[in-house]
Parts: C-alpha cells; sequence; structure tokens
C-alpha cells in the first residue's frame, strides 16, 4: 500500500491547484477521484479491502490538509507531546512517560513537508537561513521547529499538546439559573450553621449559669470533643461529594453500594473514638486542667463519658448530612439541625432546671438530639431513597 500511497500523492499534487485555496471537500473528492482511476487501471495490482482504502483515504487526506502521520497522535488525548528528531525517529509522551513510537516517516522530504505545511498555516516562515520556528495549531497545541544547520540529524518537529478543557471568553457569560441555584443552596448552608451556632451559644449561656468550675470544664471537654469527631465529619464531606457525583450520574447501585461502605466504616471509627474517650477520659482532660483541680476535671470526666459513649450517633448524622446535600435536598439537612440543636437547646433547659438532675441533663440532652435526629433523618431515606431510585432507573 505505501507504493501505491506514493503514486496517489505524485498524481494529487500534479493536479492540485495552487491559484487559490482547495477547500477540504475539493481535497477529499481529488483524492477519491484519483483512488478510483488508479484501482481502475490496475485492478490487480493494488487488491484494497474496503477498510484499507478508507485508511489510504484518510492517510492521504491527513498529508495534505493535517498533519500527516502524526494527526493520530494529535487526536489522541492521552498523548500529551510528540517529538520528532530525523524522519526515523518519532518519539511520544502519554502520561508522563516517554517512548519511541512505531512508526516514522518515509522520507526527509515528507517530514519537511509537513514542516512547512505546519509553519504556513499561521503565517510563519522556517528555512536554513532562518531555521527556528515557533507556531500553535489550530487546537492550540504548540509547535517548534528547528531545521539545519542547528539541528545536525535532521528536522526536528516538537508538539506539546494542552488539555482540551479550556475556558473560552464565550463561556463567561452568566447563566442566572446557576447563579439562583447556588444562591438556593448557599442560604441553606448558612442557615444550618446560623442554626447551629444559635443552639451552641443558649447552650453556653445555661452553662454558664452553673458557676466557674462547670464553664471550665465544658471549654476543656468541648475541645477533646470537637478534636474526637472531627474526623468522622470530614468523612461526611467526602461521602457528601461521592453522593453527588453518582447521583448526579444516576449510578444508584453504587449509591446504595456507598453508603454500605461509609456506614460500616464511621460506625467503626466512631465506637473505636467513642472507647478511647470513655477510657482515657481523665488523661485527656488533664491535657488542659492542672492535676489539682479536681472539680473541673471530674465535671469534664462526666461529660465526656455521657456525650462520647454515643459518638455514632454524631457520625450517623453527618452521614446523613452529607446524603441530604449530595442529592440536592439541603434543605433537609438544615431541618436535622434544627432538631438535633432544637431538642439539645429544649431538653437542656428541662432537665436541668431539675434539681436531682441539674448539670448533668445538658450533658444528656446531646446525644439525645442526636438520636432523635438521626431517626427522623433515617425514616425520610427510607421513603424517599426509594422513591429516588424507581424515578432513576426509569430514565
Amino acid at each position: 500500500m505505501g507504493q501505491l500511497k506514493k503514486i496517489l500523492r505524485e498524481q494529487i499534487l500534479a493536479e492540485m491547484t495552487y491559484e487559490r485555496q482547495m477547500s477540504d471537500e475539493e481535497i477529499a473528492d481529488l483524492i477519491d477521484r484519483k483512488m478510483d482511476a488508479c484501482l481502475e487501471e490496475q485492478p490487480g495490482e493494488f487488491p484494497l479491502t474496503l477498510g484499507e482504502r478508507l485508511k489510504l483515504h484518510r492517510e492521504l487526506f491527513d498529508s495534505f490538509r493535517r498533519l500527516d502521520i502524526l494527526q493520530e497522535l494529535v487526536d489522541d488525548p492521552r498523548v500529551t507531546e510528540i517529538m520528532v528528531n530525523g524522519p526515523d525517529q518519532v518519539f511520544v509522551e502519554t502520561g508522563g512517560k516517554i517512548g519511541r513510537w512505531e512508526k516514522s516517516f518515509e522520507s526527509r522530504e515528507q517530514l519537511e513537508d509537513l514542516i512547512q505545511q505546519s509553519v504556513s498555516s499561521v503565517n510563519r516562515i522556517v528555512n536554513t537561513s532562518m531555521p527556528l520556528a515557533d507556531a500553535r495549531l489550530s487546537d492550540g497545541s504548540r509547535v517548534h521547529v528547528v531545521l539545519e544547520p542547528i539541528a545536525l540529524n535532521g528536522p526536528i518537529l516538537t508538539i506539546r499538546k494542552f488539555p482540551e478543557f479550556r475556558i473560552r471568553r464565550e463561556d463567561m457569560c452568566m447563566k442566572w439559573q446557576t447563579v439562583k441555584e447556588i444562591a438556593v443552596y448557599s442560604s441553606l448552608t448558612c442557615a444550618q450553621q446560623s442554626v447551629m451556632n444559635f443552639g451552641i451559644l443558649m447552650v453556653q449561656g445555661l452553662i454558664n449559669s452553673f458557676g466557674v468550675a462547670v464553664m471550665a470544664a465544658f471549654a476543656a471537654a468541648v475541645k477533646i470533643d470537637s478534636f474526637a469527631y472531627m474526623p468522622v465529619q470530614d468523612f461526611g464531606n467526602a461521602f457528601s461529594t461521592f453522593i453527588a457525583q453518582n447521583f448526579g450520574a444516576g449510578q444508584m447501585k453504587r449509591i446504595r453500594d456507598g453508603i454500605r461502605v461509609a456506614v460500616v466504616s464511621a460506625t467503626i471509627f466512631c465506637v473505636f473514638i467513642s472507647l478511647l474517650v470513655f477510657g482515657f477520659a481523665r488523661p485527656l482532660m488533664l491535657i488542659f486542667v492542672p492535676v489539682h483541680e479536681t472539680e473541673i476535671i471530674s465535671i469534664g470526666v462526666q461529660y465526656l463519658r455521657i456525650e462520647g459513649a454515643f459518638y455514632c450517633g454524631i457520625g450517623c448524622l453527618f452521614l446523613l448530612y452529607g446524603f441530604y446535600r449530595g442529592i440536592r435536598k439541603p434543605g433537609m439537612s438544615v431541618v436535622l439541625t434544627v432538631i438535633s440543636l432544637g431538642t439539645r437547646v429544649a431538653l437542656a433547659y428541662a432537665l436541668s432546671a431539675i434539681p436531682a438532675i441539674g448539670v448533668v441533663g445538658i450533658w444528656w440532652s446531646i446525644p439525645i438530639g442526636w438520636l432523635l435526629a438521626d431517626i427522623v433523618g433515617l425514616w425520610y431515606y427510607r421513603r424517599l431513597f426509594s422513591r429516588v431510585t424507581r424515578s432513576s432507573i426509569g430514565k
């Protein structure tokens, strides 16, 4: 097929007109006509299958209008750089690794024709008196050319490709539907944080009424508490991203599988942290409180052993927050926050007012709030997720 390609290329070059720029359609039509004529004149000398004929047509067209044998590398999204060091040495970078390509140019003239075609398309000149040139292809790839006398072993051609995704001027436009959607979601997230901080503020005000020792113990214990369940909070954020990606792609099976893995992982972590905090509550308090402050340490240990024993509750709640944000229902996260903190505030004031319970009622109000929010969140999940799954599968 190489001999036929050479013959056809010479015939096409002889018939091409240089009085005006020929269009791609005219070049393709000329290739078809010359190929048909050549195969009819010598039907037995060049037997070609349909696939071979299409391949020959593409190679001829690429040699006139594109980048000849390098075009398939340019079209390959995995290739990031093409380096030609003379007609018989072509190197390709793929995935950060450089290797020699199995194909090469048939002659030095073929490579030089390609170089001239590349630079002339952007009004550049390269020759022995001006042996260096830089150009840019239509897809944004950068081309660097070196000829003799600088290049000792033949023409050098380097093509550096760039990612296909590029922000263009026409892409920089305001889509009000997107702005509205972002505003709604962000406002709900702001509401969630506001409710959370307001509830914590009210509980803190109640704790302050029990004196300095309780205030100091709570301040130290909350630091330990926050540090203990911080990883599961980030786990919930990552879970939200996973849910959002698969929900958008309609991958309900992956969501179900991911939920199972997330629940198991979060539960194991929360149980481990609960045992750790429960067993080492006193040594942890001693990190922040001097050893002689026995009352503060005792109150702090009491808080950690009550609240820390139920980290599975906050772990489940963080997963529910992430799940509902991922399926485009951030309003449900706000509802769960209101339930959790609303219950905490109401029970804290109600239970602490009972003399027999006192400040311990504030500690118990926290896991109770988590539990009630978890129950509501799981109930809504069972009610909603089956319907979402059916509708997505139906699509």
